[in-house]
């Protein structure tokens, strides 16, 4: 059997630039390791590449909270025993299962409605930002104005973006 190693028996691995030096990655991405990116180039990077963002997000109404807890397995579970049982059982113990479901889901929908509203309020008020190292001076810009290149300054609590 053929030996497919190079000379000295050792494999060869493929290096991308982010699993080389920090030397490396800052060549392969164009970034000066001491000063980051300059303003200009940033914003160059960011008309080229887009904001960094997955998505936008959907707004939170009361129907849209109604349709999601209704259509939960566990819901619609309850919903069939209650016809099984208007069907073949008690209308007064359908009666009590109907009831119990429509308190569970409308306590469920007032709940969630509450606190999915609170969320989107608190993101609205305080969107995420990110250290980044540019033109020398260290700036905190929102995480959607992170570039590719863009040196981010790591302290113990900070949030990184995940894409980091």
């Amino acid at each position: 059997m053929a030996d497919n190693r190079p000379e000295g028996g050792r494999e060869t691995e493929t290096r991308t630039p982010w699993s080389g030096t920090a030397r490396d990655v800052g060549r392969a991405l164009g970034t000066d390791l001491s000063s980051g990116l300059s303003p200009a180039e940033a914003r160059a990077r960011l008309d080229k590449h887009g904001p960094n963002a997955l998505r936008r997000e959907r707004t939170v109404t009361f129907w849209g909270v109604f349709k999601e807890e209704v259509t939960e397995p566990m819901i619609l579970l309850l919903l069939v025993v209650g016809v099984v049982y208007a069907v073949w059982g008690e209308l007064r113990d359908a009666i009590t299962i109907f009831v119990v479901i429509a308190l569970l889901v409308f306590s469920e929908i007032f709940t969630e409605f509450r606190a999915k509203r609170a969320v989107a309020a608190l993101r609205r008020i305080s969107p995420p930002v990110a250290p980044v190292v540019r033109g020398g001076d260290v700036l905190e810009v929102p995480t959607s104005a992170v570039v590719p290149g863009d040196l981010l300054v790591l302290e113990v609590g900070t949030r990184v973006p995940a894409d980091a």
